[in-house]
């Protein structure tokens, strides 16, 4: 992943890079490459350019969310099967409406680029972006680029990744602390945009990874040494489904994954042999017939 993000920053500005790849990994699977679409046709700078004006974080964040819904095509003017559900949302979607179509932003994505249908509601796109725009809010001063790095070169090994995560948690107030679409109730109150379990995911698939990246591109290998030591202390993430199955397939015990690495290694190996019918040709295969 390290090399991937190498290859990208040959191209690409550095905190667009980052930027990037926290907006391909708020995705999930089923709206990955959508985030990645709307994050290389709404650059960072765009967004950014928000938090430097003189107006209150409030004011902020609505234009930052009117700007990527609105170039999501996930306005309600711009679903063609949306229907108005709730007449006490009509100020606050009028302002965003009227914020997107004063921005004056390129073509938006259509609500068909989008996967909706059976994703929960906490991991609903809407969410998502909104979860973003506070981010770079958050960020805004230094920028989220510098912010990250000097968050992880002051970061003690020894529980450092209580601090990455905490660095990515989104809680939200007003009106996403209760929707999770427009119009759209949640079930419960549910505040929180971007919990710890998602934080996780995307310190160990994009933060680290980037930022050894980085720390080679601008030739700092202690930050690369200090990476790879909170990477192989880093405790294990949720489990997902290709674990479960590479437990079984290669009949381990639930003990022995006790790290995101080993976690990282299974889903590697999965990738890379598994996936492409490779078994005659894998150690652990082999290993296993013996």
């Amino acid at each position: 992943k390290a090399t991937r993000f190498e290859v990208d920053l040959a191209q690409t500005e550095a905190s667009q890079c980052l930027y990037q790849g926290i907006m391909g990994a708020l995705g999930y699977s089923k709206n990955k490459e959508a985030m990645l679409k709307l994050a290389r046709r709404l650059p960072l700078q765009a967004l950014v350019s928000v938090t430097q004006a003189k107006i209150s974080d409030e004011e902020c964040l609505v234009r930052q969310q009117a700007l990527l819904l609105g170039s999501a095509g996930l306005l309600p003017s711009q679903r063609p099967n949306w229907h108005q559900r709730n007449k006490l949302d009509d100020q606050w979607i009028d302002k965003l409406e009227r914020l997107w179509a004063s921005s004056r932003q390129p073509e938006a994505m259509s609500e068909s680029d989008w996967n909706l249908f059976k994703v929960r509601p906490n991991n609903f796109p809407i969410r998502r972006l909104v979860a973003m725009s506070y981010l770079i809010l958050g960020y805004k001063g230094r920028g989220i680029l510098e912010e990250v790095v000097n968050m992880i070169k002051e970061v003690r090994l020894s529980r450092g990744h209580y601090r990455l995560d905490k660095g990515l948690v989104v809680t939200a107030s007003g009106y996403w602390a209760n929707h999770y679409d427009f119009g759209l109730d949640c079930r419960s109150q549910n505040s929180t945009l971007l919990g710890s379990s998602r934080a996780a995911e995307i310190t160990v698939n994009v933060l680290l990874p980037f930022v050894s990246a980085w720390s080679r591109v601008t030739s700092q290998p202690e930050l690369e040494r200090k990476l790879l030591d909170l990477y192989r202390h880093y405790p294990k993430l949720v489990v997902n489904s290709i674990e479960r199955h590479m437990k079984h397939q290669l009949r381990l015990s639930s003990s022995l994954i006790n790290s995101a690495q080993r976690q990282q290694g299974l889903i590697h190996i999965y990738n890379t042999l598994c996936t492409q019918g490779k078994c005659n040709c894998c150690p652990l295969g082999q290993l296993k017939q013996r």
